[in-house]
């Protein structure tokens, strides 16, 4: 596994990614500072639009053994 930081900006709830790699399966995590923040700065509902969506995609559907699985995808952090 390879890992890369890259730090941008939204702009109207939408960011641009710009990553150096071919045609792989890449995972996507978004953090924001929110220290500041009184207010969510996410919808809800959109996020659970989402999810919705993305379990429709059967992402995980070659996965046979899901223990086996998350035991080899913990082995990679170690």
């Amino acid at each position: 596994m390879q890992a890369i930081e890259i730090k941008t900006n939204a702009h109207n709830g939408y960011i641009k990614l710009h990553v150096p790699i071919q045609e792989k399966e890449v995972r996507v995590i978004v953090i924001w500072d929110n220290e500041n923040d009184n207010e969510k700065n996410y919808d809800i509902k959109l996020l659970k639009n989402l999810v919705h969506q993305a379990s429709k995609a059967d992402v995980f559907s070659t996965i046979t053994n899901p223990v086996e699985w998350q035991r080899q995808i913990r082995n990679e952090w170690q």
